[in-house]
């Protein structure tokens, strides 16, 4: 298609229509507004529409439990089978269940080899000449069904997804990412490429943090570690100024039970720095000299 050739957006449903994808004409246009209002990119905006239409189809090849009525000639097929095998094993009866399988191998096999009266040949022969040439094979892996969302990293590098914080590179940070979830895993993308993939959370902690996400100051402290920024000796507890004797603080605290003059004598001795003269150890605090009363004050005449 030259770039000159303009294209007929009327024409989408009818597009789509005859591509046969109903899904896709029916929820086009709210997707498209979706994507419009949170910027998604095209890649996105059409992996979306894919996967529900993928998701429909896998929908419509399952035939409704209990009452059938998607695959009238599947179930007549099922209910044929049914009765003829329960009624030529009804009198029999079986010790293990690989003998019951055995038998019931052996009826279907007949059911396939029986000529059909209005076709005059059998299922088993119109199987190899028609329907085994068509057959594709099965899927590598298993359709799992995505939610796409829209996210901003934290500033602990972290994105909120149904009620949980997964972790990304620390380098993302107020980065905008896309965030697929599926019942399992999720996933992280920023700008097409994947940077995070964790077990979805359904319970327990919010926070899912891989180690790898971290700073190197963050992880160095997870593992017991100090940052190699602030390697060296280990800093002391401030001393007084002029003295290279430990503080009143490093002193060792006594008990309650000891008289309180044995504390101040402990932070004393503890600090040579001149200061208040020391009470004597062993005076007992009763001991010290009472204030003197006022004298009492004379008579009025």
């Amino acid at each position: 298609m030259s770039g000159a050739t303009t294209v007929d957006t009327a024409r989408l449903p009818t597009m789509l229509t005859q591509l046969r994808l109903p899904t896709v004409g029916r929820l086009w246009q709210a997707i498209a507004e979706t994507a419009d209002r949170e910027s998604w990119p095209a890649a996105k905006t059409l992996a979306t529409l894919m996967e529900h239409e993928i998701a429909e189809r896998a929908q419509r090849r399952t035939a409704r439990p209990r009452k059938p009525r998607d695959k009238a000639k599947v179930e007549n097929g099922v209910r044929f089978a049914q009765s003829y095998i329960l009624g030529r094993l009804r009198g029999q009866t079986f010790f293990s269940l690989a003998e019951c399988n055995a038998a019931i191998a052996t009826m279907v096999e007949r059911i396939n080899g029986h000529p059909m009266r209005r076709l005059g040949t059998t299922r088993r022969a119109l199987f190899e000449a028609v329907e085994r040439a068509t057959l594709l094979p099965l899927p590598s892996a298993e359709y799992v069904f995505a939610e796409w969302r829209l996210a901003r990293v934290n500033l602990d590098y972290h994105v909120e997804a149904a009620g949980f914080l997964y972790s990304v590179p620390h380098a993302l940070i107020r980065e905008q990412v896309d965030v697929r979830l599926t019942a399992r895993t999720v996933e992280v993308f920023h700008r097409g490429q994947r940077v995070a993939a964790h077990d979805r959370r359904h319970g327990g902690q919010r926070h899912g943090t891989d180690p790898e996400h971290m700073p190197s100051a963050h992880a160095a402290t997870l593992n017991g570690r100090r940052p190699a920024s602030s390697a060296g000796p280990a800093r002391s507890a401030p001393k007084r100024r002029g003295s290279s004797s430990p503080s009143c603080t490093d002193a060792l605290i006594p008990s309650k039970a000891s008289a309180p003059a044995s504390v101040s004598c402990a932070c004393f001795a503890a600090s040579p720095r001149p200061g208040p003269r020391p009470c004597r150890p062993g005076r007992p605090p009763s001991a010290r000299s009472p204030t003197r009363a006022s004298p009492p004050s004379s008579p009025t005449t």
